[in-house]
């Protein structure tokens, strides 16, 4: 009777590990794209550092853990440490910005963002890893089952945690709250597995009633948005709000409001000259246009297009909390987006565009430069086509991205050659005009103008009288000199050609970004197909010699091959349906979710198998199956896009959970294939593997693999890794 409720709280405890660790994985990905602008490339820094203290928790710490006498009542010490680790986390994250001294709205560089995602989620993470060792130890059961049982057991936690987080929590919780549920879970796990004293258990449930009350008496609230308001130094926070697409603040400095989405400045209202910049030189391309598209931009924006006499604007903007806050502090919003002239549309610009049966004179997209994925789809050679497709037969397109008056460095031409060389292929009448903000300008058909007098005399008939946008003005910056330079700048670059499958211009912005920070041009190298070709193999080779010698070493070599799959579909499938949909944000949750589920799944089914004599066969033909996951995954994605649709939108979904199925099926077999006695030994060892290549994958992923390789090339490149695991592993076979 002992051994059957001993067992039954040890497997609770490792479904609040799952659990505590699945939520808290979610809310740490949501907290730090919200400070790092909601920059997807980050996405791999996080998940790679979460997966390396994991790592670090399971394989380095976890080697000792053999020793410990009292394996319970240690289990029951770190699960407490986690329950306040976890919500200190969060506020942790939220100091990013002031303590290393950023302004309101400014990108962090590349350096705070290692630094500080790696002295947050370390030892949160390493201590994860090493309960779960403890576990797999002290687990009562079969000594070859017992890693595979935990494993379970934390996989089904993860799967609910994520369901839960997902459908409920992001919802109804603000960040902190969420984290401090995580650690509630937590104590609840240290209460069930310290089998020392009373007490103790009476404390950590005391503890989680305190934590309870606090999330429902609101002051947790009032400490997340005090912490907030310390990212926007000089500014008066009037409003916070977490939708579930991304995080707002509407800030007020000096009686002039800023819509701040994800720590990055979206619109500052009462700004004149950015208004009418946006839309003088595409407005101004015909005598006369009657319906506008609006991508962004804001109240400012559709304000300024209502003086050019046109009879319709369509406003598309992904997240509704952004027309409600704006309505919110500007009553004339109201009005405004209510006008018969303004039809306001809350769905995704690309998804809108593709599937609405109007035509245009005019599209004019206000949107951020393609620093992030999410932002990268609206400069590609797909989405320029979908543009064309709405436009009428002399149809007016144009953006603007951040440039300078009169310098432009090797990785903005770079950034710019890209973007253009996209947009010149889909529109052939395509032009720039220089200027701290660049405005590329193309047509379906007629003829795009470059002449300030054209544009001035145009601006009189319609009787503007614009502010900033002046003749003395025009005449400067839209000199033939100026207008040739930008010309060959455009030209003087390698014009790569930014596409769904390679987002490359999404890169380039990366280094420009970087160029800011780090002394030296190292674009010239790191964008060369020859160093991704040198790169690649140079990974291979050094894979292949790590991981030569022996049976042992080539079951090792396999689950490092496994996790670098598994991570590289799972970043692929993130990224992927970020270009697609574009709110990533929303349903991040769920993807993850869907993996684990697969992970419990697998792990599941390969118990049995584990407790065999044909452990090794087993394992082996599923190294086969990885082997082909890679090759299957291109070949969906490839055929998902073809075909589009519901079809299309169930490849997402169902490709983390098939990559979990097989990955997860793949611990227990290596765990019962190199058990010698020594279970936690064992299972730290397989599960550090595990997760150290999964954090190489994380890490190398947004800022490499995808950018340069691009999908398929990405996916080709797991393939080599895992045929050169199954070469291993036969070969000692």
């Amino acid at each position: 009777m002992d051994f059957v409720k001993t067992k039954i709280r040890f497997s609770a405890a490792a479904f609040s590990l799952g659990f505590s660790a699945m939520v808290s994985q979610i809310v740490f990905l949501r907290s730090f794209l919200s400070v790092f602008s909601g920059n997807e490339m980050t996405i791999g820094i996080i998940i790679a550092f979460w997966l390396l203290g994991a790592a670090f928790g399971s394989a380095v710490l976890g080697k000792s853990s053999g020793k410990i006498k009292n394996k319970s009542r240690v289990i029951s010490s770190v699960f407490f440490i986690l329950g306040f680790l976890i919500p200190l986390g969060i506020l942790e994250i939220g100091a990013i910005r002031p303590v290393f001294g950023f302004v309101t709205g400014e990108i962090l560089r590349f350096f705070p963002v290692v630094l500080s995602t790696a002295v947050i989620l370390i030892p949160v993470c390493g201590l994860f890893g090493l309960v779960f060792v403890l576990l797999s130890g002290a687990f009562p059961g079969l000594i070859r089952r017992k890693a595979g049982f935990v494993y379970f057991f934390e996989a089904a936690g993860s799967l609910t945690g994520g369901l839960a987080a997902n459908f409920i929590f992001i919802k109804i919780f603000n960040p902190l709250e969420t984290a401090v549920i995580a650690g509630i879970a937590c104590l609840i796990a240290a209460a069930l597995t310290d089998t020392s004293f009373f007490s103790k258990k009476f404390a950590h449930l005391v503890v989680a009633l305190l934590f309870a009350s606090g999330i429902f008496s609101g002051k947790f609230d009032d400490i997340y948005r005090n912490e907030t308001m310390l990212s926007y130094p000089g500014y008066r926070i009037v409003d916070i709000k977490n939708s579930i697409y991304g995080s707002i603040a509407i800030a007020e400095r000096q009686g002039q409001f800023s819509l701040f989405y994800d720590g990055s400045l979206l619109a500052t209202f009462g700004d004149k000259k950015t208004a009418e910049e946006s839309v003088y030189f595409a407005l101004l391309q015909r005598e006369k246009m009657e319906r506008v598209l609006l991508v962004g931009g804001g109240l400012d924006v559709v304000k300024e297009i209502l003086k050019y006499g046109i009879a319709k604007i369509d406003y598309v903007e992904l997240d509704p909390e952004i027309i409600k806050e704006t309505e919110k502090i500007l009553p004339s919003a109201k009005e405004i987006f209510g006008s018969r002239r303004v039809n306001v549309k809350t769905a995704d610009a690309r998804f809108f565009i593709k599937n609405t049966p109007e035509k245009y004179d005019c599209v004019i997209m206000v949107a951020p430069p393609p620093f992030s994925i999410k932002f990268n789809r609206f400069y590609t050679a797909e989405f320029f086509e979908s543009v064309r497709k709405v436009l009428r037969k002399n149809g007016v397109f144009s953006f603007g991205m951040p440039s300078s008056e009169n310098y432009i460095n090797r990785e903005l031409r770079l950034l710019f050659s890209s973007v253009y060389g996209s947009l010149k292929s889909v529109f052939p009448n395509a032009v720039a005009v220089p200027g701290f903000t660049a405005y590329f300008i193309s047509s379906r058909g007629g003829k795009v103008t470059t002449d300030w007098r054209v544009l001035t005399a145009r601006s009189a008939e319609k009787n503007l009288k614009p502010v900033y946008f002046r003749d003395y003005f025009l005449s400067s910056r839209m000199s033939p000199e100026k207008i040739m330079w930008m010309k060959k700048i455009l030209l003087s670059g390698e014009g790569r050609r930014n596409l769904d499958s390679r987002p490359v211009s999404c890169y380039f912005g990366l280094l420009y970004w970087m160029s800011h920070f780090v002394r030296g041009s190292i674009s010239l190298f790191l964008t060369s197909p020859f160093f991704a070709i040198v790169f690649s193999a140079g990974f291979l080779l050094i894979f292949a010699l790590t991981f030569r010698g022996g049976v042992a070493r080539a079951v090792l070599a396999g689950i490092f091959a496994t996790g670098f799959t598994s991570m590289a579909i799972q970043i692929t499938i993130l990224l992927t349906f970020q270009i697609v949909y574009g709110f990533l944000f929303y349903k991040l949750g769920l993807l993850l979710t869907l993996f684990m589920a697969g992970l419990s799944v697998g792990s599941f089914f390969s118990l049995k198998m584990a407790n065999s004599d044909g452990k090794l066969a087993a394992f082996g033909r599923n190294q086969k199956l990885i082997f082909l996951l890679p090759i299957f995954t291109a070949v969906l994605f490839y055929g998902g896009r073809a075909l589009g649709g519901f079809f299309a939108a169930a490849l997402f979904y169902f490709m983390p959970f098939f990559a979990g199925f097989l990955c997860g099926s793949q611990f227990p077999l290596a765990n019962a294939v190199l058990l010698k006695g020594d279970v936690a030994g064992t299972s730290g060892a397989v599960y550090g593997t595990d997760l150290a290549a999964s954090s190489i994958a994380a890490f190398l992923s947004g800022i490499f693999f995808m950018p340069i390789l691009g999908i398929y090339g990405f996916c080709f490149f797991a393939a080599l890794l895992d045929g050169i695991a199954l070469i291993l592993l036969f070969s000692y076979n």
